[in-house]
């Protein structure tokens, strides 16, 4: 039952840029976090309704900066609390279901579950959904949290002995996974023309379609 989970307590506002155990020196690597209300064994596939702008944002900047692997830990009864350990899972594919669903969701995120991980530290996003301009300073300052990172071990985090004993994310799914991501990437970044420029956009693109090659 719930009584048996360790729980880490969620911040409403965000007050440190990094947790204390994921501080310069540390051993420890931050990965984005997603909450969830089912824990996940290794080796299932995960199919994740993203409807929240928080959740829609971590998908969203986790692509632009070529990650895959995110933390899903179970959130607490009050939502102010995270179970201390979470399952590693590997996104494959994050798909616009927008228009089907009317609005209710944005994506669906699809993941294998490659392993399990110790949450030794907690850090909120710094920005706003709100804000027209997120970057700015008195913007950020005591603002909501729009998800989460977790401060989890490199050695666990890496996924390859994990995902190899899952029988998940092999080189081959690797390869393919990255593929994906770039074309997803490239999509994100054609939507997004007008903020990245034509040039970037098309360079993406470019470099989605020889990887698929």
């Amino acid at each position: 039952g719930t009584g048996d989970i360790e729980w880490l307590p969620l911040q409403a506002t965000v007050t440190d840029a990094q947790p204390p155990s994921a501080g310069e020196g540390s051993e420890l690597r931050e990965l984005p976090l997603v909450l969830t209300d089912t824990v996940f064994l290794p080796g299932a596939e995960v199919a994740l309704r993203l409807s929240t702008p928080g959740d829609c944002r971590l998908y969203e900047d986790l692509l632009m900066a070529g990650g895959r692997l995110v933390v899903a830990a179970l959130r607490g009864q009050d939502e102010d609390a995270v179970a201390r350990w979470g399952t590693l899972v590997f996104l494959e594919e994050l798909r616009d279901v927008s228009e089907v669903t009317k609005g209710a969701s944005k994506y669906i995120a699809d993941h294998r579950a490659v392993g399990r991980v110790e949450i030794s530290g907690l850090r909120g996003s710094r920005w706003s959904s709100s804000d027209e301009d997120p970057s700015a300073e008195d913007a950020l300052a005591g603002a909501a949290v729009g998800y989460w990172h977790a401060a989890v071990s490199p050695s666990l985090a890496d996924a390859s002995p994990a995902s190899a004993a899952a029988g998940g994310a092999t080189a081959g799914v690797w390869r393919e996974g990255l593929s994906r991501a770039l074309q997803q990437l490239a999509d994100l970044y054609e939507r997004l023309a007008d903020k990245v420029g034509a040039g970037e956009a098309a360079a993406v693109s470019a470099t989605a379609a020889a990887a698929a090659g």
